[in-house]
């Protein structure tokens, strides 16, 4: 019976232990297909990478890719391993090129895998074409910077040129679905378009001009001509959405055939922008248009305009327009958008009825509540000149046409502190009301702060010459003391 029990004993052992060694091969063989499966997998993904880029190219006839669109399709398929730099030998790069150049979302791309596009050393060099409904040259990626100088320095040796006129862009930083383009730059570079729609914008990729996602764009002392819009950035609005983006140093003040037609800079649903030191003016003056030199339109928060010089916006037709500095419509409470130590100038036209609604009046600094309450809008040290110039003194022309260094519509309101607000832009017959330093629709209810202003309303011609101006309350302030009890 021992026997018999010590057998049954043994048996179970053999099997608990050849149940415990199958788990263990079980476990190896299953370790052992899954390493398998992550090579394959990992072989299949190195595969598709093909070419590796790394260190300096030449682009052109005799260059290592003949073509700017060859270039762009080696590197949108090619595993990164350092900073690249694309050279431009040619002095034209035009009928050999398929437009638009793509640079697409390299996934290797970072802060270490930059591309740079730039003409060789002492070369001057135009990319150009006639491109319908799309741009010259398309970004949907990140870390890739366009430098036009051929010495690192501030020269504009590069100009790009779509001669399109259905629809032309230049360059476009595109988002696609909701990956952000970022980190990329434009520089040193001359900007011309065919005279609609925008030299730069920054959107949708799929849908041009539709809200897309950005940050840490940079465009800067670039020269932005013939275009409709010179810069146009519409972001999703979506906390800190278009963060980061910078416009500096750029002029956008070319006279004639290829002055800007519209607005200088415009910016829509942009949270975290700054716009500083650039040079907008001449524009186009005998379209039917209230122009304006920078615009911050829906849902802008959290930017800054500073140091730009704003001039010569004059329309000269009879249809009852007159231009905008720079206009403000966040539709936005708490906007924390800073206007300071711009200087606008010379701005004109023959005006509308203000006293209608109308804002399509000679404007320095425009701050709309269409459509919606707009607050934490901050005014300090700026500058404004309006009339004075020899064929620009007086040109309001409409009735009730208004000239007006500020205002302040609706229900918006501002903090206005130590700004020098010249009026001489009066009335061109005896049409108009005439010239007012500060106009508001509500009086004193406006102003999260008004002090240390300066204040000159002396047109010579006809007309109103006030300090400030209630609408709403019918209240007219001609003197320091009674513009200082009002308010």
């Amino acid at each position: 019976m021992f026997d018999n029990f010590l057998k049954m004993k043994t048996t179970l052992f053999y099997k608990i232990l050849a149940s415990i060694e199958f788990r263990f091969l079980l476990r190896q063989k299953i370790v052992f297909w899954l390493f398998c499966l992550f090579v394959l997998k990992n072989d299949v993904a190195f595969s598709q990478c093909t070419n590796t880029l790394s260190g300096s190219y030449t682009i052109g006839v005799s260059g290592y890719f003949p073509t700017i669109t060859a270039a762009a399709n080696q590197y949108n398929t090619s595993c990164l391993s350092g900073n690249i730099e694309f050279i431009l030998i040619d002095s034209v790069y035009s009928s050999a090129e398929t437009f638009p150049i793509v640079f697409t979302n390299n996934t290797n791309a970072s802060s270490t895998n930059t591309l740079t596009i730039k003409p060789q050393n002492n070369n001057i060099v135009r990319i150009s074409g006639s491109v319908n409904n799309n741009p010259i040259i398309k970004i949907t990626g990140k870390y890739i910077c366009i430098n036009g100088s051929n010495n690192n320095l501030n020269n504009k040796n590069l100009t790009i040129t779509n001669e399109s006129v259905t629809q032309p862009r230049v360059i476009l930083f595109g988002s696609e679905g909701i990956v952000p383009v970022n980190n990329c730059t434009i520089k040193n570079c001359t900007l011309t378009n065919g005279n609609d729609k925008s030299a730069i914008t920054i959107s949708d990729a799929t849908t041009i001009a539709n809200p897309g996602y950005f940050s840490n764009i940079n465009i800067e002392n670039n020269l932005i001509q013939r275009s409709l819009y010179g810069i146009y950035a519409i972001a999703k609005v979506a906390s800190g959405n278009g963060n980061g983006l910078s416009i500096k140093n750029n002029s956008l003040n070319t006279s004639g055939a290829n002055a800007i037609r519209f607005v200088g800079i415009y910016l829509k649903g942009v949270d975290g922008a700054t716009v500083d030191a650039n040079i907008i003016g001449n524009f186009f003056n005998t379209d039917s248009a209230t122009d304006r030199g920078i615009s911050l339109a829906d849902s802008v928060r959290n930017t800054i305009v500073s140091n730009n010089k704003i001039s010569n916006l004059n329309y000269t037709g009879t249809s009852g327009y007159g231009a905008h500095g720079i206009y403000i419509s966040t539709g936005f409470a708490n906007a924390n958008v800073t206007i300071y130590n711009n200087m606008i100038a010379n701005l004109s036209g023959d005006g509308s009825n203000f006293t209608t609604g109308s804002i399509d009046n000679p404007t320095g600094i425009m701050i709309d509540n269409f459509p919606y309450i707009q607050t934490g809008i901050k005014v300090y040290h700026n500058s404004i000149f309006l009339g004075g110039v020899v064929g620009f003194t007086n040109t309001l022309n409409k009735t009730n046409a208004v000239s007006s260094c500020i205002r302040l519509k609706g229900t918006s309101k501002a903090e206005i502190i130590n700004n020098i607000l010249v009026n001489n832009l009066g009335r061109k017959d005896t049409s108009g009301f005439g010239a007012v330093c500060i106009l508001t629709s509500n009086g004193s209810m406006q102003f999260d702060g008004l002090n240390y202003n300066d204040y000159v309303a002396n047109p010579s011609g006809t007309g109103v010459k006030l300090f400030g101006y209630n609408f709403n309350g019918n209240l007219n302030y001609s003197t320091l003391l009674s513009w200082k009890s009002a308010t």
